[in-house]
């Protein structure tokens, strides 16, 4: 019995790798149209392929948009650009789950890499380079981008607000947690 559910599992990975090959296949095939296919990298058609999130329409992981993108990178450098490509203020629990579906790791790693990221990116906010924006005094509510972003009273501008969705998805896992569950 427990051979048959070792193949099984076996056969669903291999699947899980046809359906992502098969993804990365048809974004060379998309890019061989428009003869770019010399600027598709393997990581940019990897972590394309990789997306499976049925909302990937609020993702900033497209193809033609992700060519630069490297899983080799720095935690800073890979916050930045994830930073970048979504143009507004940024949970760190946000920026660690686009590092996940871009590079295929495993979701539960979240909360490590968002701890990873935060304690790297001390130095672009000591350069001025990002600036941090909450609202309480917990860093459950901490959002990270421009200070170009940020009015003149220390608001948000209009356009870059941040997803409120992620200190609630943090909170209800990290209560979960501490339940046993």
């Amino acid at each position: 019995m427990e051979n048959n559910d070792a193949i099984s599992q076996s056969i669903q990975l291999l699947e899980r790798e046809v359906e992502r090959l098969s993804r990365a296949i048809k974004i060379l095939k998309g890019d061989t149209i428009t003869g770019n296919i010399s600027a598709v990298s393997y990581s940019s058609v990897h972590a394309y392929a990789n997306l499976t999130d049925a909302n990937a329409n609020k993702s900033v992981l497209k193809s033609e948009s992700n060519d630069d993108y490297d899983v080799n990178w720095e935690l800073r450098q890979k916050f930045l650009y994830f930073l970048k490509k979504l143009k507004r203020f940024v949970h760190l629990r946000e920026i660690a789950d686009l590092i996940i579906k871009a590079e295929g790791k495993d979701p539960n790693m979240a909360s490590s890499i968002a701890s990873q990221i935060g304690a790297k990116i001390l130095i672009l906010k000591q350069k001025g380079e990002i600036v941090k924006f909450q609202e309480t005094t917990n860093n459950l509510y901490a959002y990270w981008g421009s200070k170009n972003w940020m009015d003149e009273k220390g608001k948000i501008k209009s356009g870059y607000e941040y997803n409120d969705e992620y200190p609630k998805k943090t909170r209800i896992k990290n209560v979960a947690l501490d339940l046993g569950l």
